[in-house]
């Protein structure tokens, strides 16, 4: 999950709990997003104009929530017809996919 983590607090204590040290307001940090991981796409056919499959293939770094989204963006200036185009769950996906084209 990326976004701003929250304040932090630390202590220090003897093994009794009674108390040495401590920051109750320690600044948080700003977390990204992680790095996608052994990414790669195949087109079935790559001739301009033939009909083809895109298959892409990741591993996610986090679990991907049963509500999450992933999203595939083709190149804009390539000129990929997505008219057709249909999503089809592969391994690890443990629901139903939707697909949506935006932009033209």
């Amino acid at each position: 999950v990326s976004g701003d983590s929250g304040d932090f607090a630390a202590s220090t204590a003897l093994n009794s709990g009674v108390l040495i040290d401590e920051a109750t307001l320690i600044s948080g940090t700003t977390l990204s997003a992680a790095n996608l991981l052994d990414t790669s796409i195949s087109l079935s056919a790559n001739a301009a104009g033939e009909s083809s499959t895109a298959t892409f293939a990741f591993t996610t770094y986090n679990t991907l929530p049963a509500d999450g989204k992933i999203v595939i963006t083709f190149p804009s200036d390539a000129g990929f017809d997505l008219s057709g185009i249909s999503a089809t769950a592969g391994t690890g996906i443990d629901g139903s996919l939707s697909k949506s084209v935006s932009g033209s």
